[in-house]
């Protein structure tokens, strides 16, 4: 019977991306990306432009939950079927925000969050182009991006 049950759960693939700033004029570059990549749920840093993640989740055909931040950086998740629930946590001790979204999965509740935390690094301390961090991996059924600069 296990062996049975496994083929009824059907995979979940989530992504991550730091827009940086909105998106502004890489909106049809990060469009091509997301289509190639195909999220079921996409998490957007730095979504300052409501506008933009709007065109952004018409563009791919996916739903839209946007958290204004405690600062210019909101988040956003753009989904594959629309959230039961979202909740924006626009928490005091967060430089930014908490965006919360529940969606039923497999027949179950899925809680979903993102945030995008202060960064402590010093400039030159970032990842570059050429850090394995700046491609997007697959291991398994699980992908990974970070954020490429398009």
């Amino acid at each position: 019977m296990a062996r049975h049950a496994h083929h009824l759960i059907s995979p979940l693939k989530i992504m991550s991306w730091n827009i940086q700033e909105g998106g502004d004029d890489r909106l049809d570059a990060i469009a091509v990306v997301m289509r190639a990549n195909k999220p079921d749920c996409l998490a957007l840093l730095e979504a300052d432009s409501l506008s933009n993640a709007e065109a952004l989740a018409s563009e791919l055909g996916m739903t839209l939950s946007y958290g204004a931040a405690n600062c210019p950086s909101a988040v956003a998740w753009l989904t594959a079927q629309t959230p039961v629930n979202a909740e924006n946590h626009r928490l005091p001790q967060l430089a930014k925000t908490l965006l919360e979204i529940e969606l039923e999965w497999n027949g179950a509740p899925l809680r979903l969050f993102a945030t995008h935390l202060g960064s402590r690094w010093k400039s030159s301390n970032r990842w570059t182009r050429s850090s394995p961090f700046s491609r997007c991996w697959t291991s398994g059924e699980a992908t990974a991006m970070s954020s490429p600069e398009t």
